[in-house]
């Protein structure tokens, strides 16, 4: 008997579908074989309850479909494998295992079994041959060697040309940054609101400047001054129109008296913008912006457009002259600053301490004394202390004949009120002398008399500058008028005249103890000179008594 044709054979042009199957004793049969491998566990599933008296079910053997698909690996068919529906018998309906009739299946998509997995190949590559390099060696010749020099001569020669031309960048460049940096703190300096200055070494004096209004400064200040060869302590306040000074310490030889009713009190050297006659140029200066203000380095509150000038003026005239030096990095108080070692063109510096007078509404008289000052720089060691972080000047030092005067600038200030007084100069000249006697007198008396050599000296340069300026020498009623002197002779302390032990300023035509005597002549002894074009003093004689009781003399060559 020929073999039973399977349930619903595969269709060529369409792919198999699964067949519904009933579960039977608890038993489901596995999908057909589609080239997977089955489930060998059975899934229990829950007997339907059916009706066998009314429903006649009638119950086939199962028997095991056979296996659809080839078991060799699957090959896609050379056309799609769905390209149109084909016709397809009609299909019987399926009675499921709820006793109800199911729609013929769709066609569903054949799974494809997987490629079988290639087999591993555990055999070991071959070993790679081992790579040598191999480098012929040149053949050195003398044209070899002749290249080789030449081309040691030529990178040599391109380095040092790169050193050379790095070293003179770096020199202008630094040269150009260091003149930037000086400029800066010059611009700074001509910006300044207020201003503290401390001053050490040969002279000592404490000084804060106001300048919130650009031409009327304000100043006070402390310093020490000079009494007979002694050192007292004053205090200063000043503007353009009035100043004051008052002595806050005083040498332990002053009397008692004299000091109770000098200390603390101030005195008027200035009223309505006229200086007093007569009086000592270092109380007369403690507390005057005419003479404060102005000095190797300048301070004030000037407008942009003029402090740009002033500024040019001093680069295109070096009137602050580093050439040949090397601007160094020192450290003040743990601070970097740059200092400058500077040659100062005195002349230049005078002409610019004028304009800024100018600026400040003041005319060359009113600055004489402080123009006439700056010769002390001819000849002195000057370096400038620049502080590169606020490009501000943070101190000036002037070295001659072996000592040094420091200079200390910084913003801090402490502003001071005006001092009211009634106490003038005229009236307080008496006490002034007689404090200075009474401390000369407590001196041994070859230090008085060292003194009066000083003051000797002093004169005789005065007198000559002047002799070179005019021809003539001062006459005696010259040197005796404090006006005069104070136009004639700028920068002359008027104090010089009075010798230690006096307790006046006027000169005799005759040597006397404790007083100085001037003679001048003429070409004709027979006419006596009056310092004119017509009659001039041509020759002068200055002396004094010394402790000794012999005469000092000092005259024209």
């Amino acid at each position: 008997m020929p073999p039973e044709e399977p349930i619903n054979p595969p269709d060529p042009g369409r792919q198999p579908r699964p067949r519904t199957r009933i579960a039977v004793d608890g038993f489901t049969p596995s999908r057909p074989d589609y080239g997977f491998r089955p489930s060998s566990r059975a899934v229990p599933v829950e007997q339907p309850q059916i009706d066998t008296e009314n429903t006649p079910l009638p119950v086939q053997p199962f028997e095991p479909q056979p296996n659809l698909v080839s078991q060799s690996p699957y090959q896609p068919p050379a056309q799609p494998i769905y390209s149109e529906p084909a016709s397809t018998p009609p299909q019987e309906p399926v009675l499921t295992a709820t006793n109800e009739l199911s729609s013929p299946p769709t066609p569903k998509s054949v799974p494809q079994p997987a490629a079988p997995s290639p087999a591993l190949d555990f055999t070991p590559p071959p070993k790679a041959k081992r790579f040598k390099l191999r480098i012929k060696k040149p053949k050195l010749t003398k044209n070899t060697f002749r290249l080789s020099k030449l081309s040691v001569a030529i990178v040599g020669g391109s380095l040092l040309l790169i050193l050379v031309t790095g070293a003179v960048y770096w020199k202008t460049h630094h040269a150009s940054n260091s003149q930037a940096l000086l400029t800066k703190a010059l611009l700074t300096a001509l910006n300044t609101k207020q201003l503290h200055a401390v001053t050490t070494g040969t002279h000592s004096a404490t000084v804060d400047f106001d300048f919130s209004t650009p031409i009327e400064p304000v100043v006070s200040s402390k310093t020490i001054v000079d009494i007979a060869g002694s050192q007292a302590e004053v205090s200063g306040y000043g503007t353009k129109q009035s100043t004051y000074v008052s002595y806050t310490r005083l040498p332990s030889s002053v009397a008692p008296a004299t000091a109770k009713s000098v200390t603390g009190n101030w005195v008027q050297f200035r009223s309505k913008g006229l200086a007093a006659s007569g009086a000592p140029s270092a109380l007369a200066h403690a507390g005057d912006p005419r003479y404060l203000v102005f000095g190797p380095l300048l301070f004030a509150d000037v407008p942009k457009e003029g402090r740009k000038q002033i500024v040019d003026y001093i680069n295109t005239h070096l009137v602050y002259d580093y050439t040949g030096t090397k601007p160094s990095t020192v450290k003040i108080n743990d601070k970097k600053v740059v200092m400058y070692p500077v040659r100062v063109s005195v002349s230049e510096l005078k002409i610019v301490n004028q304009s800024l007078a100018t600026a400040m509404n003041l005319t060359s008289s009113d600055v004489q004394d402080a123009i006439a000052a700056l010769d002390r720089l001819k000849g002195a060691d000057v370096r400038i202390f620049v502080s590169p972080k606020n490009h501000s000047i943070a101190r000036l030092e002037v070295e001659k004949n072996g000592k040094t005067e420091t200079t200390d600038y910084s913003p801090k200030f402490t502003a001071s009120a005006e001092p009211q007084t009634k106490l003038t100069w005229q009236t307080f000249a008496p006490q002034q002398f007689a404090m200075s006697a009474q401390v000369a007198a407590k001196l041994p008396a070859d230090a008085v008399d060292t003194i009066r050599k000083k003051q000797f000296d002093t004169l005789h340069a005065q007198f000559k500058n002047y002799f070179t300026q005019t021809g003539s020498y001062p006459a005696l009623s010259n040197i005796n008028d404090p006006a005069w002197t104070a136009a004639n002779l700028p920068g002359f302390d008027p104090d010089t005249f009075r010798d230690p032990t006096a307790t006046n300023q006027v000169v005799l035509a005759t040597p006397k103890p404790s007083s100085f005597a001037y003679q001048v002549v003429s070409d004709n002894p027979k006419v006596t000179c009056n310092n004119t074009a017509e009659i001039p003093c041509v020759h002068y004689k200055l002396t004094t008594v010394l402790s000794t009781k012999q005469p000092y003399t000092v005259q024209d060559p």
